[in-house]
């Protein structure tokens, strides 16, 4: 059981708190999650449906507190680029012909 908010409770013999205490994961605009769905989950806020092992992207501004059926793979940050600078960009979703697609992306 997740609790979220403050809150104050005893450890009942054999109880032990799971990952520990978590604290809200604050994403700014420019940021993003990677998530990972532990077991099946069902997202209350956007009644989106996630299987086990599917990945997706929380864009913020958000405040975030994981439930305990979802990892947090790792946090992203936006990179702006100039007028003469570019990055590129593997697609693991999209898979062509070749395998992973690996593109050019310029900026403005």
């Amino acid at each position: 059981m997740l609790r979220r908010g403050e809150s104050k409770f005893f450890i009942q013999p054999g109880e032990e708190l799971y990952e520990g205490i978590k604290n809200i994961m604050v994403i700014h605009e420019d940021e993003a999650l990677l998530l990972r769905a532990e077991k099946d989950f069902k997202d209350p806020k956007s009644d989106t449906f996630y299987k086990a092992g599917q990945t997706w992207m929380l864009k913020g501004p958000v405040d975030y507190i994981p439930d305990i059926s979802i990892k947090v793979v790792e946090k992203r940050k936006a990179y702006p680029l100039a007028e003469n600078e570019g990055i590129y960009v593997r697609d693991l979703k999209n898979r062509g012909d070749q395998g992973i697609e690996v593109r050019l992306v310029k900026g403005p």
